[in-house]
């Protein structure tokens, strides 16, 4: 089995540059169509359904030499005829004047048109890889070249029309490319805002971010977590769509581009289910406690107000109980009891209040009032 070697590079989008031991291509287009030309001056026009398998493809060379031999022929008829009509003329044939995109014999291409081309597709790939952005500029340039070079080479008037035609499309189409990738500017500042910051276990919430200038590319921004386990993220056309897992804590959100930051939030992830369980737990403990505080005290007051009636009639006997043996002054025939021995001169002797109360005495006006 014979060695085989084949290496395809993207040089821009849609547009690849094939190396094979059989020489140097170039292909373009998309996904279904595609356009594929290779050193030899082939050239191979694939379309085709994707996902059915069915394509068509065709195979061309350029400039190919049917149309030469047909000239030839016609020309070698046009000779036999004059010929006929002069025999005494000169009727060697003049050779064609060639130029150096016109094929050899056999429609190959010229050999310096095939170094044209390999020099071409080698600025293009050298432009794009020392910056994508001067990929379209330098297919532009070539096909300039080409165009001034193919009018100042070309004999063939349609030739000549042919290869300006097709340059042509190929510089609107460069044009078009260099329009379409004009260089956005930079981002200079991100902001990132959040409706809430606490959020449920396996809950979603979009995250808006506005970033300055803003005709800006803010596509394809870094996202980082503090705590991959906690949280996924993914930026989408709305904004940034923010995943919790099945798991508490708390983590930051950071957006980047570049070497530009946003501002940073932080996001609690809890579960609310248990965490609403644990608050009517907590709720019906702190009530219970509370109507147990308060019978306490109920209780407490009553004991205090029974101690107080208590206290108060134990004074109220003790003081009825000092009255009762308290000292007053009688007669043997006297209705009064008296507090004092020497009222109104009489002649009187000691005996106790309560004594004086089951005699019968009332107290004297004068002297107890």
């Amino acid at each position: 089995m014979g060695m085989r070697f084949r290496k395809s590079f993207k040089i821009a989008p849609g547009v690849k540059l094939n190396l094979s031991k059989r020489g140097i291509g170039v292909s373009a287009g998309v996904k279904g169509a595609r356009v594929s030309l290779n050193s030899k001056g082939r050239v191979t026009k694939s379309v085709g359904i994707p996902g059915t398998g069915i394509s068509y493809v065709s195979s061309s060379k350029l400039g190919a030499s049917k149309k030469k031999a047909t000239v030839k022929k016609t020309s070698a008829k046009a000779s036999t005829a004059f010929a006929a009509e002069n025999p005494s003329a000169d009727t060697t044939p003049t050779p064609p004047v060639s130029d150096n995109s016109s094929p050899t014999p056999g429609g190959k291409m010229n050999p310096k048109s095939i170094l044209r081309w390999v020099i071409y597709i080698a600025v293009i790939c050298i432009a794009t890889q020392i910056s994508k952005k001067l990929c379209y500029p330098s297919m532009f340039l070539v096909g300039l070249f080409h165009l001034f070079q193919a009018r100042n080479t070309l004999t063939d008037e349609q030739k000549k029309k042919k290869s300006t035609i097709r340059t042509c499309c190929f510089l609107v189409f460069t044009v078009l490319g260099c329009l379409v990738t004009i260089p956005t500017p930079n981002v200079e500042t991100i902001k990132l805002t959040a409706d809430e910051d606490t959020m449920d276990i396996n809950e979603e919430q979009l995250i808006s971010f506005t970033y300055t200038p803003n005709d800006a590319d803010a596509s394809n921004l870094s996202l980082e977590l503090s705590d991959g386990t906690l949280a996924k993220t993914e930026q989408t056309e709305d904004g940034i769509v923010l995943h919790t897992q099945a798991k508490e804590g708390t983590f930051t959100l950071i957006a980047k581009k570049g070497s530009v930051e946003s501002n940073e939030l932080t996001f609690q992830v809890i579960d609310k289910e248990k965490a609403e369980q644990e608050r009517i737990a907590a709720e019906k403990k702190a009530e219970e406690e509370r109507i147990a505080a308060e019978k306490k005290a109920e209780e407490e007051r009553l004991a205090a107000e029974k101690a107080k009636q208590e206290r108060i009639a134990a004074q109220q006997q003790s003081q009825a109980q000092s009255q009762n043996s308290a000292t007053v002054y009688v007669t043997r025939t006297g209705k009064k009891y008296h507090y004092n021995s020497s009222c109104n001169g009489g002649s009187y002797s000691p005996t106790t209040l309560d004594k004086a109360i089951k005699m019968g005495l009332t107290p004297c006006k004068k002297c107890v009032g």
